[in-house]
């Protein structure tokens, strides 16, 4: 359903197939019982994340957080959503690598650019004006 053949939530147009499909994702994989079912793997990520953390405390290697959110969040998904975690030497290009070109694809970076420059002008009109609203 997600991502298949280009027909998601994501990339279909807003019409009746995807009021349907964004249906069938709101009861089906985002309801408060599916949700709570996902308790268990959540819970056994955390310590192994916390781990994680705790090794580059005591050496002297610095963390990229980021690097560490994205590894625990493609466990979290990969368990819920294919039943198993999946490494870059299984899967070639890992799941973040596909995931980012997908999304440079859709324009995501480049209508996020748009938006951060958008506000940035909006922010610096107030100043200039003197505005606090």
């Amino acid at each position: 359903m997600l991502l298949y053949d280009s027909k998601d939530v994501a990339t279909t147009p807003y019409g009746e197939y995807w009021r349907q499909t964004e249906s069938v994702c709101v009861l089906h994989l985002l309801s408060n019982i599916r949700v709570q079912s996902y308790t268990k793997i959540r819970k056994e990520e955390t310590p192994l994340i916390i781990e994680t953390v705790k090794s580059y405390c005591t050496s002297s290697t610095p963390l990229n957080i980021s690097d560490v959110i994205i590894k625990v969040t493609n466990h979290v998904v990969s368990r819920i959503a294919l039943g198993r975690k999946y490494s870059p030497i299984e899967g070639g290009r890992t799941f973040k690598e596909l995931l980012g070109e997908f999304l440079s694809l859709l324009g995501v970076e480049k209508v996020a650019k748009e938006l951060d420059n958008f506000l940035e002008e909006v922010v610096k009109e107030h100043i200039a004006s003197g505005s606090h609203n």
